[in-house]
């Protein structure tokens, strides 16, 4: 369908726009069973590319709404504004009803069941697009869509041509725009829309589900790389997965170099720099599982052993417990170990073997160690220790960007750093100034005046108006504190920080979620220890967009945009007539939530988990 849209711009209409609603997923009743079929899995070839796959759509939905978002959004203190805002959006759609041929609840009841998009590679030519849409009872709606949008073609004298064909029991419909363009062919068969850019390929589908496949046919349920890595994100115990996705970057792009010198040219570097044995990346989610609320995993499945640039990813277990002047505050917390000696040996090997001997050690002798006055390799390099923590933290100001970030990274000698330090920054001294709390010096970037000005101007009738926002002016430092240098883009972060390691027992580690969460990472590991892991408090960002929502000057301007915006308007209405209830309502339904990173023989795994609130 993709392929159709592109050929004309005149088809960029009502037909595209029933297509691309096939995908939305929303609120949906649940209906009777309808005839067995075989899954998308079992009727794509084992040479799909992509392949993202929602099970049942019904069982999605009800999972969502009993999940800590949906509850949220049914709480009697914040349903009349959900409410309201949904009721805009069908207003607003009902501007182009006509056009569509439907109302916008009856497209969003049309998925029913399994919902599949699928990138397949036919024997030559482009990649093929397919689409599995499970609609049972609703499929009279599919019909409706299809044939209004070529209404609306046949209007504005884009001349499609549609031709017909039988495959068995099934009518194969053919839809051709005019010119080099690339049409679909699509069928209805038991409740179902199956179409694809590619006739043969849809023709290839339905003779799996007909049970007439070819011999030597295979099913991606049958690709070893897919269930490498299905297997690696469905943990034992769990439920089936809600959402499943998968994707074979090489393949992919093997496929899109056909008849390309310079695309097949670069194909021809990958086993050099190791990038052939990347075999695939898929995932999935699985919502209202037991005492969470939501698991996500993603899976990095890699050729083993690794060469390469893939050889370069050092990521090793590690401690990770919280530093104790990581505040217990903290939005987000996340640390990691690596080998940053290894990775810049095997970096500079590689990419000298494809330059010459010491390209690596000229470049950086001429743009870093000459302009700075120090050694690369023995002063960086070598005097990390391999522990990397990231952090955010909100400052109470009150300012729309209060979301503050530290990056720190943990030295095998502090004060030997230090005096390296120290001479670095002499060399830029002036645009930095040495300053000092709590008997930590620190040096801050020097921020031009004014750098908070920022002004949103919108007009109006009889003038122009200004609305100037709280904006907060960051202010760069780095410093040196325990055994990391620090960078941070606050200088009230830096006090917090060091605030907190005078006193331990208002750090990070010693917060009763955080301890919880890291208590579940232990139990999820499966015995590989992490390289990686995450901590995040979702109330806390959902604060900051709160706050925004009830600021004044957001509103004022949510106002003067609304002028020119119809679902803006709807928007500062709702917000109007519905205002938001103490924060307490929201924040009540969201627990925190931990993620974790692996790396074993198959490569990478990522796991997150959000605990479920009563």
């Amino acid at each position: 369908m993709k392929g159709l849209v592109q050929s004309s711009r005149k088809t960029g209409s009502s037909l595209a726009w029933g297509v691309s609603a096939f995908l939305w997923v929303a609120l949906v009743a649940p209906l009777a069973a309808w005839a067995e079929r075989p899954s998308a899995p079992q009727l794509l070839p084992a040479s799909t590319l992509v392949a993202l796959r929602i099970t049942d759509t019904r069982d999605f939905v009800d999972k969502f709404k009993n999940g800590s978002m949906g509850r949220m959004l049914q709480d009697e203190q914040l349903k009349p504004l959900a409410s309201q805002i949904y009721g805009s959006v069908a207003d607003l759609f009902g501007q182009v009803q006509d056009r569509v041929g439907l109302p916008l609840d009856k497209i969003l009841a049309i998925p029913q069941g399994e919902l599949c998009f699928a990138v397949v590679p036919p024997e030559s030519g482009p990649p093929s697009i397919v689409l599995l849409l499970e609609a049972g009872d609703e499929i009279g709606s599919v019909s409706k869509l299809l044939d209004r949008g070529l209404e609306e073609l046949e209007k504005q004298g884009v001349a499609i041509t549609k031709n017909q064909e039988a495959l068995g029991d099934t009518l194969l419909i053919q839809l051709t725009p005019p010119g080099d363009g690339v049409g679909i062919t699509y069928c209805i068969r038991d409740g179902v829309f199956l179409a694809s850019t590619n006739k043969e390929v849809l023709k290839s589908t339905l003779n799996v589900w007909n049970g007439t496949k070819d011999n030597n046919w295979t099913s991606l349920a049958d690709n070893k790389k897919y269930t490498a890595i299905m297997s690696r994100c469905s943990a034992a115990g769990e439920e089936r997965p809600q959402v499943t996705w998968y994707f074979d970057p090489i393949e992919l792009f093997r496929v899109g170099a056909r008849g390309n010198f310079g695309a097949q040219a670069a194909l021809a570097i990958f086993p050099a720099i190791g990038l052939d044995g990347l075999q695939g990346i898929g995932g999935s989610i699985l919502l209202g599982t037991g005492e969470y609320d939501a698991v996500q995993h993603i899976h990095l499945l890699l050729d083993s052993p690794r060469n390469g640039v893939l050889e370069l990813i050092t990521l090793k277990p590690g401690d990770s417990t919280p530093e104790e002047w990581a505040p217990g505050e903290t939005a987000t917390y996340m640390t990691l170990h690596w080998d940053f000696g290894f990775t810049f040996r095997e970096a500079t090997k590689l990419i000298d073997s494809f330059q010459s001997e010491g390209t690596v050690a000229r470049f950086l002798k001429q743009r870093v160690e000459e302009p700075l006055g120090l050694e690369f390799q023995s002063e960086l390099i070598d005097a990390m220790e391999g522990r990397v923590t990231y952090l955010t933290w909100f400052e109470k100001s009150g300012k729309i960007n209060a979301q503050t970030q530290m990056l720190a990274i943990k030295l095998k000698d502090a004060e030997a750093f230090r005096k390296t330090m120290d001479r670095v920054a002499t060399k830029f001294e002036q645009g930095l100034e040495k300053e000092s709390f709590g008997g930590v010096s620190y040096y801050r970037v020097k921020v031009p005046e004014g750098g908070n000005q920022r002004r949103i101007e919108a007009e109006r009738q009889g003038g122009n108006v200004r609305v100037q926002l709280n904006v907060r002016t960051p202010e760069p430092c780095f410093f040196i504190l325990d055994d990391y240098v620090c960078f941070t883009d606050s200088t009230s972060l830096l006090r917090e920080c060091i605030a907190t390691r005078n006193d331990p027992e208002k750090s990070l580690g010693k917060a009763l979620d955080y301890r919880l969460i890291a208590s579940k990472i232990s139990r999820q590991t499966g015995g590989n220890a992490p390289g990686m892991i995450v901590f995040n408090r979702p109330e806390v960002g959902l604060r900051a967009i709160y706050e925004l929502a009830r600021n004044e000057n957001m509103r004022q301007m949510l106002a003067q945009r609304g002028e020119s915006n119809p679902f803006l308007k709807s928007l500062d209405k709702a917000l109007q007539d519905n205002p938001l209830p103490p924060f307490s309502v929201i924040s009540k339904y969201f627990a925190p939530v931990g993620g974790m990173v692996t790396n074993d023989e198959t490569g990478f795994h990522y796991m997150t988990f959000g605990l479920k609130r009563n």
